[in-house]
This record gives structure tokens, sequence and C-alpha cells, in this order.
């Protein structure tokens, strides 16, 4: 899961970050090595083992994996190391041998995927252990892009991760174990489906640890790890996640190592973290495209009470878009355009709304942030605008031409031009009331915005154009803001990035339920959330009490949630949520 295009060699600390170089720590090693061991079946431990490490690195996942294999009797054992930096084979090789003189290794300075592409016989082996490099399908170009497209029968994102475990998965015995270090957005990724179908068909997983923020790295990786082998799935895979858990007392957890009670729910206060272990099952999902999420007794009851009292999603309320996005900020977006004398000031100026600004409920829109917004509408559809009619903006946009016209995305279309904004919107849309959230938060962040002002493509937005009223929009905002809609995002999406943030992106947002407007658990809601608005006040108590009905509403508000809500007069029903009647 390095995330450099290959590994870095045997490198300083410094290095590494300036290189971006993540090598496995010795204790995730230890624990990767024992797993896939103690779920391989095992050979006579005097017949010859095969070990495959695809990208060696510093070689410390082959080392805890040898120790491992020596320490329960096998010693006849070969092994492959592949790697494309030259420091880190000669590094590995000297330590290697030097520690390990009985076994024989066989190392090459080279590309693993590219080698097994080329060959058309395909070396089997009974192990392999690996940490990939972490490499988007861009970055990776389009030729190697389309051919390992083309020999794995891929769709979708492929990312260099994705195409390892394709290629050790033909490098496999019927017997044989492996497992992976990857990033986690293989869990979540929209793009990623297509090897999440591929290892589902495929493999047999045997166990999945999501690592979460659990800062195994001295960088933002969220690792998972799994070991699986040939075969069909006959058995629900467990699924263990850890994560960080901000909101609890230090002394709900006790100083225990991780790798320690990594088999049992609990919390963990490992270097300084107060951390969940949950223990459940692998979800599939429905559907090709579906993700994949843990499945415990507790979370599955939780959401068939959610289910239960879904009257429809944040999608069919209205369209959910990212916000423009320039590809040339510098050009189109500043904080002075207000210091250039009128004579030279662009006529095609705009209010911008960026995450900067980004609150619950209310937002300020920065009276000094503008855009300099290309499109306008004609005709009621958006058009891109004619220079000449602006003369202003004109003499700006030509002045900047070689920015403007470097842009590659431009570069390839037949029908842009040369000076517009990338990504843009129907400006007709901005000035209905809408809402908007930020898109990275560790908490929700959705407000509703009438100032007309345009969204920048680091938040998203929803018009309320079309609506009768926004009863539907306030009622949204309630719940977008809940503690109820972080519980529902991580049980349903499981993608936190480094330090419990979030991803508040189209794909998840417009799966976010809504209670039936018409019950008297919404109308209370909306009324709420209306008559704040009106009053100009959200505090923390009506934060909370809003936060609190949103839950009554899923019915999923326990007994002393209820109650705390009739002591401050609303006339909330049920019993209180339990579980295990659920």
């Amino acid at each position: 899961m390095r995330t450099s295009q290959k590994p870095q060699g045997h490198k300083s600390l410094a290095e590494r970050k300036a290189t971006g170089a993540h090598y496995t720590p010795k204790a995730l090693a230890d624990f990767m090595a024992r797993q896939v061991f103690d779920f391989w079946s095992g050979k006579s431990k005097d017949d010859l083992v095969t070990v495959l490490e695809p990208a060696v690195g510093d070689g410390q996942l082959i080392q805890s994996l040898l120790d491992v294999l020596i320490a329960e009797g096998y010693l006849n054992i070969q092994v492959v190391l592949y790697d494309t930096d030259t420091a880190a084979i000669k590094c590995c090789q000297q330590i290697l041998e030097r520690a390990y003189p009985k076994v024989k290794f066989t190392f090459y300075e080279r590309d693993f995927l590219a080698d097994f592409l080329a060959k058309k016989r395909k070396r089997k082996y009974d192990l392999v252990i690996g940490n990939p490099p972490y490499v988007r399908t861009q970055e990776m170009g389009a030729d190697a892009s389309q051919e390992l497209a083309r020999e794995f029968a891929l769709s979708g994102c492929v990312d260099l991760s994705h195409a390892f475990i394709l290629a050790v998965g033909k490098s496999l015995k019927k017997t044989s174990k492996f497992t992976l270090l990857i990033s986690n957005r293989l869990l979540s990724l929209k793009g990623a489906w297509a090897i999440r179908e591929h290892m589902r068909k495929q493999f047999a997983i045997d166990h999945l640890w999501d690592f979460g923020d659990s800062k195994l790295f001295k960088a933002a990786v969220l690792p998972l790890v799994f070991v699986a082998g040939l075969g069909r799935q006959k058995q629900v895979p467990p699924f263990t996640s850890i994560y960080e858990e901000k909101d609890l007392d230090i002394d709900d957890a006790c100083e225990r190592e991780l790798f320690d009670n990594i088999d049992k729910d609990g919390l963990v206060n490992y270097q300084g973290l107060n951390l969940r272990v949950s223990q459940g099952d692998l979800d599939f999902g429905e559907g090709l495209q579906s993700r994949w999420t843990q499945k415990t007794i507790l979370k599955d009851g939780w959401l068939k009470e959610v289910e239960r009292h879904t009257f429809g999603r944040f999608g069919d309320i209205n369209k959910i878009s990212v916000g423009i996005k320039s590809t040339a900020d510098k050009v189109f977006i500043k904080q002075d355009w207000l210091g250039m004398s009128d004579d030279e000031r662009p006529e095609m100026l705009m209010p911008l709304i960026t995450h900067f600004e980004a609150d619950q409920y209310t937002a300020e829109v920065n009276p000094s942030s503008f855009v300099l917004y290309t499109h306008e509408t004609r005709d009621g559809e958006k058009r891109v605008i004619e220079l000449d009619d602006y003369p202003k903006t004109k003499t700006y946009l030509e002045a900047n031409a070689q920015v403007l016209k470097a842009r590659k995305y431009l570069q390839e279309s037949k029908t842009r031009r040369w000076y517009e904004v990338w990504v843009a919107h129907d400006p007709a849309k901005w000035q209905y009331p809408k809402i908007v959230f930020r898109d990275i938060s560790a908490k929700p962040l959705f407000w509703l915005d009438e100032s007309g002002a345009v969204v920048n493509g680091d938040c998203y937005w929803m018009s309320s154009q079309g609506l009768e009223n926004l009863d539907l929009i306030y009622l949204a905002l309630a719940v977008g803001n809940s503690s109820f809609i972080e519980k529902f995002y991580d049980a349903n999406f499981h993608n936190k990035l480094y330090s419990g943030r979030r991803r508040f992106i189209t794909q998840y947002v417009k799966e976010f339920p809504l209670p039936d407007p018409k019950t008297e658990g919404s109308k209370m809601i909306i009324e709420l959330v209306k008559k704040t608005y009106e009053s100009g006040v959200f505090d923390d108590e009506v934060k909370k009490q809003i936060s609190d009905l949103v839950d009554c509403a899923f019915n999923v508000a326990d007994l002393g949630t209820k109650k705390a809500l009739k002591n401050q007069g609303f006339e909330v029903v049920g019993e209180g949520f339990e579980p295990s009647k659920a």
C-alpha cells in the first residue's frame, strides 16, 4: 500500500516521507505472517514450501513469514522476491541471506506485474505475502492500464494494488493462501466494484481486518488486510474493524497491545488512541456494484429498523452535484477581485462558497471570495459565455490564456472553449435555496444557502428548484446534521479517511434516508428547524434536540433519549429501540 509508483528501498524516515513509500510496521507484518500461516493447511515439514513476495520493499513482511515457518519446523523453503528498486533488492539480499542461510532466495530487480504479464506459463506458490504499491489508474498510464484490464477482464477503476490481487490469484495452487495489505478503499469505492466482484467469485476469503485510522503507519494510511485462497466461499468470512473512538473518556479503554486483543470486541487504548475493535461478518451486499460492509447483530438490527421507517432518500428530493471545478483555480478564484479597478474587474464575478465557510445549518459566505464564472443561462439552458459580450472578462482571460490553454482536459475536448470552467452548473439553479455540504469532514456539515452563491468543488449541493416548499429541505438538513447519520454512514459505507474524517459525496449522500414527512415526528422536526431558522440561533441545545428527534423518527432512539425529549415538551411515541427486538 505504498503510495509511490514503485518501492523506494531501505530508506530513512525523511526519505520515505519525501517519496511516499510506506513500509509495513513489524507488528503488522508479524500479524499478517501468523494469520496466513494459520489459515494455510500446510504441508509435510520435509516438503518444499515456495513463497512469493511481489513487492519486497524493506523485507519486513518476508522476514516475519520466514520466522513463522522456521519456528513451525519448515526448513525446505524457496522464496522469490520482486522489487523495482535496486537499493531495496541489494539491502534485502544482504539481510535475508545472512539471517536465513538455509533458505533459497531468488531476487528479481524488476516489476512483478510486467514479469507476470510477459510469461505465458505462470509459476505457482504455496504462500504469498505482500504490501503492493498503491497507484491510481491515471498514474499508471493508459497502455499499462489497458493491458491489465485486458489480462484480467476488468472494468471500472483499476489501481495497481487491484492488479496485484489478480496476478497473485493466478500464482496460487489449490491449497495456497495469500495475504495482502492494501487500502481500505477497496471496500467502498464505487469504481472498485469489478475487483470486489472478481474476489467474491474467485477467492475463498478467510478473514478481513480493516485497521481504519489506527495509525499503524506514520503517514495517512488506512490499511486493509485479508487472507484468502482459491475456491468458492463456503461460509461467511469474519470481518474485524478497528477505528478510533474520539468521544470516549480515556478511562473507558485500558492500555493493551492491539494485536493481542484483535480477536474480541472491545476498547483498546493503543499508543494513546482509543480504538474500538469490532467483530462481525463480511456483508457482500446485494447487486453487482454493492459495497462490502461489516455486519453485526447490533448493526443489522439497527439498520433493519431504520429501513422500516425510511420513506425516501436524499437523492429523491433533487439531484446532488459536486461544486464547480475550474482546473485553474489561480486564474478563476481570487480573494482580491474587489481590489481591481472598475475598468479592469471582469463582469462575470459571482460570490463563491468553499469548505472554509462550512458549518451545520447556517454558514456565512466570505464577502471577498468570488469566482469568475464562464457560464450563463441563455434560452433556458446553461451556455458558455461569448467573450465579445463581456470585454473586461475577455481581457482578463486572454491575459491568462497560456495557463488556460495548457489544461489537458480542454485540449482533448472537441466541443469545449479554451477559457471555460471545466465542471460548471446552470447559474439559474444557484438562485433557489439550496443545501450545501462539505466533502471531507469528521462531522457532517450541511447548511442552507439562500445567497445565490456558486458552490466550489470542495463542497456538494442540492437545489430546492421544483419543490412546493422547503419542508423536505428542512427535514434533510436535520437528518444530514444528526448523530444518526454518522452511525448510518459508518454502518453502510465504511469509508473513513485519516483521523476519522468521512467523505460526504454524491454516491453516499444520495442514499441517506428520510422519514415520512407526514408523520408527527417528522412534522416536529420540520417545524423546529423552520422556527430556528426564523430565530437565527442554532445553538448546541437545539442541534441536540433535532438530532434526538431524528432518532425518534426512525424509531432508533433509546428510552433515555425519549424521556429527555418528553421533559423538554416534545410528545414522542414508542418504547425506545432495543436491538435484540429489532
